[in-house]
C-alpha cells in the first residue's frame, strides 16, 4: 500500500466582512485588518496556504504607504 499526499485545498479570502477566526486577529473582519494592519494580509498570502483576493491585496499594498506629511520638522542647514 503506497501513501499518497492528500491534496491540500487552499482557503481563499474574498469577503471583506468575513472574520478571520485564527491568528492574532481571530475575531476581526478582513476589513478591520485591512484598515489597521494591511501588512498582515500580505504576510498571510505570502507565507501560508491562504490566498487573499487580488483586490484586497492591492488595497493592502496601497494602505502600507503612509498618508501623512511630516510636520514641525526643522530642516538642517
Amino acid at each position: 500500500m503506497s501513501r499518497s499526499n492528500p491534496q491540500v485545498t487552499k482557503r481563499t479570502i474574498t469577503d471583506r466582512n468575513a472574520r478571520l477566526g485564527f491568528g492574532k486577529f481571530a475575531s476581526e473582519t478582513v476589513q478591520d485588518v485591512l484598515d489597521n494592519d494591511p501588512g498582515y494580509l500580505l504576510w498571510l498570502d505570502e507565507n501560508t496556504d491562504i490566498e487573499i483576493a487580488c483586490n484586497i491585496l492591492t488595497e493592502a499594498q496601497e494602505n502600507l504607504i503612509p498618508d501623512h506629511a511630516f510636520k514641525n520638522w526643522t530642516q538642517r542647514t
